[in-house]
């Protein structure tokens, strides 16, 4: 069945309301509750779920990411707490798992630390976040680019989305 506008809008609006999104990926399934910060960056951050751009969208609009452990689960904001706690954690990036925090703080507006969504800051940290990830759909890009800016496709200037999306976009704009 072919995506359809409803069906994308519907996705988002669903995502909103939830309570919160649990992730089931195979690999976080292998940790175990006492995982470290430095186990858990990398089976995260290099997971098939951290590489589709909707995933991005889903733990932006959601108000709380849990995952699934090999015999419990987790959210994403203690998992971010360890790297603070962690002895193992010198030379482990925090950032890439605090984007998603971030992110979600300027699509709420309760990121004082910058300002509004579509900030510069804020097109920088959501290019950032939007770089290695994929969607076999092209035009589901744009529309979730403009998700997380909180906008409407058609209101999104072509500039953003060249800024947030890279040369890639250049044709698709």
């Amino acid at each position: 069945m072919p995506y359809t506008e409803e069906m994308r809008a519907s996705f988002k609006q669903s995502t909103e309301k939830a309570v919160g999104t649990l992730v089931l990926d195979a690999d976080i399934q292998q940790l175990p509750q006492d995982f470290t910060y430095r186990e858990a960056f990398l089976r995260i951050n290099y997971c098939s779920w951290s590489s589709r751009m909707w995933t991005l969208q889903e733990a932006v609009l959601t108000p709380r990411v849990f995952f699934q452990l090999r015999d419990g689960y987790v959210e994403l904001e203690d998992v971010v707490k360890r790297s603070a706690t962690g002895e193992d954690c010198s030379n482990v990036p925090v950032k890439p798992l605090l984007a998603y925090i971030h992110l979600r703080q300027y699509h709420c507006g309760t990121n004082d630390a910058a300002s509004a969504a579509g900030s510069a800051d804020h097109l920088a940290m959501l290019r950032q976040a939007l770089k290695d990830r994929r969607t076999s759909n092209q035009a589901d890009k744009r529309l979730i680019v403009a998700n997380l800016l909180g906008m409407e496709v058609a209101s999104v200037p072509k500039s953003t989305f060249r800024q947030v999306l890279g040369q890639e976009a250049t044709s698709e704009t």
